[in-house]
This record gives structure tokens, sequence and C-alpha cells, in this order.
């Protein structure tokens, strides 16, 4: 995002480059009478996994949704590197080095992986990625950096034997792997990865498990985690932040959060107050001793 389309209200005394990458300050979002977040505030550091954790309906999709700005919250504060981005449009939030993925994947069926990487890059150039067989050719050039990038992108996940491969045609655990590259593609530096092993086998979970480590140590960027794969998310984490009906209950390193007895208590379902009887399921024990929840 260019300076010019800043206000000069939306500089912090850190400015970019000092403090935590994200600063979520007393955030609150409603709907109604549901409070789907609670005066929440936590810090991600620079350069590290953070894994945000807790049971269903815990606010952390919610929070995400704040974060790349398809949700305004009702009341609180977010800020990006230095940069106050409580109002600013979703669309800017990739120039602002901010990139996602969903729970539900956004992959345009009809187009080739290929393409679909593609598109994770179109805002670095001044030509929209469909409309350039239709401009001067000196334009052109844009789209054939943009094929270079997401193929070379393809190459490091190991996905460009499937380039030329419609989406539509393709298994799902494969389809998850492309909605990253996807997301590298607009070349961020604090990715937001919502249920990436959603639907995975224990073997894929651990190699997406590995993928994410190199992906974060090659490209620099900090990770911000939603997983209820809970022995992928202690083993990969620096810090960990676990939200309980929009409520933030414990933050801290794996080690102390795993044996923290509010985390265990929210896992296993026990009566928390006025917030009511959570039933405990089935992988409630596992969840809170580092297996799948």
């Amino acid at each position: 995002m260019g300076a010019s389309m800043l206000s000069s209200t939306d500089a912090t005394c850190a400015g970019p480059g000092a403090g935590p990458i994200l600063s979520v300050s007393d955030l609150s979002l409603r709907f109604g009478g549901i409070v789907a977040i609670n005066a929440l505030s936590f810090d991600v550091r620079r350069d590290v996994i953070c894994g945000l954790i807790g049971p269903n309906g815990a606010g952390k999709t919610s929070l995400f949704n704040c974060v790349s700005r398809l949700y305004n919250p009702t009341t609180g504060r977010i800020v990006f590197d230095g940069i106050d981005i409580t109002r600013h449009r979703s669309q800017a939030m990739a120039r602002l080095g901010i990139a996602r993925t969903f729970q539900n994947l956004a992959l345009m069926k009809s187009l080739t992986v290929l393409h679909n990487v593609m598109l994770g890059g179109y805002h670095h150039g001044r030509t929209r990625l469909l409309r350039a067989p239709f401009v001067p050719v000196s334009w052109r050039a844009e789209e054939t950096a943009l094929r270079v990038a997401a193929y070379r992108l393809l190459e490091r996940l190991q996905l460009d034997h499937l380039a030329e491969e419609r989406i539509d045609s393709l298994p799902y655990p494969t389809l998850k792997r492309v909605e990253l590259a996807r997301a590298l593609a607009s070349q961020p530096r604090f990715l937001m990865l919502d249920e990436p092993a959603g639907g995975l086998s224990h073997a894929e979970v651990d190699d997406l498990a590995r993928t994410l480590v190199q992906v974060r140590r090659d490209f620099g960027l900090t990770l911000l985690l939603v997983e209820h794969h809970m022995g992928m998310v202690m083993n990969i984490s620096d810090d960990i932040v676990v939200l309980d009906f929009g409520n933030k209950i414990a933050e801290g390193k794996p080690v102390d959060v795993r044996s923290d007895p509010r985390v265990i208590q929210a896992y296993l379902g026990k009566q928390r107050g006025k917030a009511g009887v959570r039933k405990a399921s089935p992988t409630a024990t596992g969840a809170a001793s580092g297996e799948h929840a």
C-alpha cells in the first residue's frame, strides 16, 4: 500500500520493523447479542509460527476475518507492522504484506493449478491477469513474470508436475497445497493459515508440518496458524494463544500452554461459570495431551 493512501493516524510510535508484527488490542466483535470475540489482546512476534487454538466456536476464524478486514470489529484496534489497519479495506491487505488461506478452499475450479497460483500475485502488477490478452505487448511482460514466479513456487512445493491440471480434477490434500502456493504468490510477510491440515491423513499432516516450518524459514515469514491437530501445533509453534468463547484464556510457549489447567478445562468441556457447559468430545483428552481434536 502506498504511503499516500495512509492517513497520518495510521502510524504507531513503534513504526515499521520494530516490535511485534501484529498487535491486537482490546478487540471485540459482536453480532447482535452474540459475542464472537471479547476484549481480546495479544501480540505476534516477528519471524515465528504462532498457533491460535481453542474449541470450535472459540472465535479463531472470526479473528482471522477481522485481521484480514472481512469483518469490522465492534471495538478495539489491530496494528500490523506499525500501521493501524482496523478500518482499512480488505483489498489493501495484500499490498501491506498480509495473506491468508480459508477453511473452505477458495480456488477457481475451472482454472489450472498454475493460473490459480498466478492469481495470487496479480496485485504486484499494473495489469489485471485476465485482461492481459487485450492490452499492449509491453504490459504482457507482467503476465510472463507472474507465470515464472508461480511456476517456481510450484516447484518449491513439489507441485510443478500438476501445473497444467485443472483444479476440479485434483484430490483435496493437493488442493490444500495449491492454496498455500497461491497465498505465497502474493509475497506476504504475514501469512494466516485457517485449518490447513483439515481433512488430511496423519502422514499428510506430518508432511504439511515440515512444509510450514520450511516455508517460514525460506520465505522469512511470520505464520499465524489456526489448527485442530494439536500435535502439529505443539511441535511447530514458537508461541501459542488459546481462545474459548471469544476470550483469551492462555498464551505462551507450547510446553506451558499444554499443561495449563484452563486449556485442559476448555477442551474437556467442564463448567466455566456463566459460559455454560460444553460437552466433551471423544478426542478432547487427546487434544489436551497433543493429539488431534
